[in-house]
């Protein structure tokens, strides 16, 4: 047997599931009865799994080919090498680069700061050996994103990065939808460039109609413009074209929840936490729902669960815990939450808009007004939502919310 790369390699049943985004058990049942390729250490003491990215990514290709439908190898919707190995940006692409790229995807679907950062490491290092490797400076782009997506560093620099990277990508392959899909993002939350934002995801789909995570950010502009019947169809294929995609579940929910239908809200994003239990952004969804409808125990409780399952320093998950303890009226443990990003903002970059969110909990208007123009000032990721967000319905009544929305364009 061949000794395979450690950059390549998943060394317990736990990081597999985790690459697969499905549980243990799951997994554990693809290989017993679907061929999943699970490779074993013989010790004294027992057996200990481990497998091989790559061997995974082409065993779903075949499952997928099997089935009669195209299905990304991740369970994000990203891109497989295995898929574009015709075209001419990846056709003499080396083994190195390779590697890099296969162990910046699985980094890249960790989603924590630490692991998106390792992750663009390996993209750039694939981009060192081959600059006119497409893929890589996709990657780069996607990670630049993840970052910003996340609020773990300011939106001035990592926006214009992923929007050159993606450009980059498509100067040198201009029919890789991805890097369409990449462009339309950062159109939408950075510019604000609506329409240019929709005339890319448009692109995306038609030159990749396969390629699902086009169609979810396609349907959550569509779901930030209030064009919910549109969004909900967009978000739909999606799942169908990637029914293994813990965020396109997650976002269906979200759609629901834009459109204030949150019944059917709490219902998608249970149903999709049964499946994905450790999917720390399905709680957050589910925190925002019963946030809206006055469950505020169980939105807190779901915030908790969020925040450990993404780490304990993740700004997003504990601002959104200290609005859901501020709606409850347990005052003084929202404004611990608040004091704990303030000490982090003394180190590290915190969106503004996190800690709007905090002060609307706390029922602050002038202060989430504040911070929510500061948002506006640094071009905040979230901000995007700003027209159908029901978080952020106390503000609508003050005149100051309105010019806002016209700087965006909203």
């Amino acid at each position: 047997m061949p000794t395979q790369p450690a950059t390549d390699r998943l060394d317990s049943w736990k990081e597999i599931a985790r690459y697969l985004q499905r549980s243990v058990r799951t997994v554990q049942r693809w290989e017993r009865d679907e061929g999943l390729p699970v490779r074993r250490h013989r010790h004294r003491t027992g057996d200990s799994v481990y497998a091989v990215a790559g061997e995974i990514d082409q065993w779903r290709e075949r499952r997928a080919d099997s089935r009669g439908r195209s299905e990304p190898p991740h369970g994000r919707g990203s891109t497989s090498l295995a898929v574009f190995a015709q075209r001419p940006s990846a056709r003499h692409t080396d083994s190195r680069v390779h590697e890099s790229y296969l162990r910046g995807r699985y980094l890249w679907h960790q989603r924590t700061p630490e692991t998106l950062r390792a992750a663009l490491a390996c993209f750039e290092r694939a981009i060192e050996h081959d600059p006119a490797f497409a893929l890589a400076h996709l990657g780069v782009a996607e990670a630049w994103e993840a970052i910003g997506a996340l609020d773990a560093a300011p939106p001035h620099e990592c926006r214009p990065r992923a929007r050159a990277a993606a450009r980059r990508a498509l100067e040198l392959d201009p029919e890789l939808g991805e890097a369409w899909a990449a462009l339309g993002s950062q159109l939408a939350g950075y510019e604000w460039d609506w329409l240019g934002s929709e005339r890319a995801f448009r692109r995306a789909i038609q030159v990749s109609p396969g390629y699902a995570t086009a169609r979810q950010w396609y349907g959550t502009l569509l779901a930030a413009q209030a064009r919910f019947i549109e969004a909900e169809a967009e978000v739909a294929q999606a799942q169908i074209l990637d029914p293994l995609s813990p965020t396109a579940r997650a976002t269906h929910g979200l759609v629901a929840h834009l459109a204030r239908d949150h019944e059917t809200a709490r219902v998608r994003l249970e149903s999709a936490i049964a499946t994905f239990p450790e999917f720390w952004l399905l709680r957050l969804y589910l925190a925002r729902v019963q946030a809206a409808v006055g469950d505020h125990a169980t939105a807190i409780a779901a915030c908790r669960v969020a925040l450990e399952g993404s780490g304990a320093t993740n700004a997003v998950a504990l601002a959104h815990l200290g609005y859901a303890l501020g709606r409850a009226g347990r005052t003084p443990e929202a404004r611990e939450v608040r004091r704990r990003l303030r000490r982090r903002a003394r180190g590290t970059y915190v969106s503004p808009y996190l800690e709007a969110l905090i002060e609307i909990g706390l029922g602050d208007r002038k202060a989430a007004l504040e911070r929510l123009e500061a948002a506006v000032a640094v071009r905040a990721d979230g901000l995007i939502y700003l027209r159908v967000d029901p978080v952020l319905d106390p503000l609508r009544i003050d005149p100051r919310f309105d010019v806002i929305r016209r700087t965006m364009r909203l």
